[in-house]
């Protein structure tokens, strides 16, 4: 685990905002289209498919699926546009599958606590691959949860 300085990061792909009892439905869904739609993104910066986690809150969460892209970049139709300002983060490299990331983001947010750091609910889960039917493999990912400033 250490601590990172991000720099400014623009995504683009689709907002999924549900309670958490349909995110079984609504996030494979949401998952689905955005690689059936990545090629209607301009500005990709890499092939690395994202979920970046903006909060949770009375019994809803908000994310986007999507992949990161250049500065200025617009989304197409039905796609949004998110930027995420500069800040500290802490970080972790691990080879996971889908299945296994909440488990080391609660690593993460417990090794925060224990050592005084506030995080403010953004979590950035860099890498996924964007072939079909790919989402359950083990791939490297890089995580980051946002400290409070």
């Amino acid at each position: 685990m250490d601590i990172v300085n991000v720099p400014n990061r623009r995504f683009v792909g689709l907002e999924v905002v549900a309670p958490f009892d349909e995110l079984d439905k609504v996030i494979p869904a949401a998952w689905n289209e955005l690689r059936t739609r990545r090629d209607e993104i301009g500005g990709k910066v890499n092939d690395v498919i994202s979920d970046v986690t903006l909060g949770d809150s009375m019994g809803a969460y908000h994310t986007l699926i999507a992949v990161e892209v250049a500065p200025g970049t617009e989304p197409p139709p039905g796609m949004v546009a998110f930027d995420v300002p500069p800040h500290r983060a802490l970080h972790r490299s691990k080879v996971a599958a889908a299945d296994e990331i909440p488990a080391v983001y609660n690593e993460m947010l417990e090794w925060a606590a224990a050592s005084g750091l506030v995080t403010d609910g953004l979590k950035i889960d860099d890498g996924y691959v964007a072939v079909a039917g790919r989402r359950r493999k083990r791939t490297p990912h890089d995580l980051h949860v946002r400290i409070a400033s």
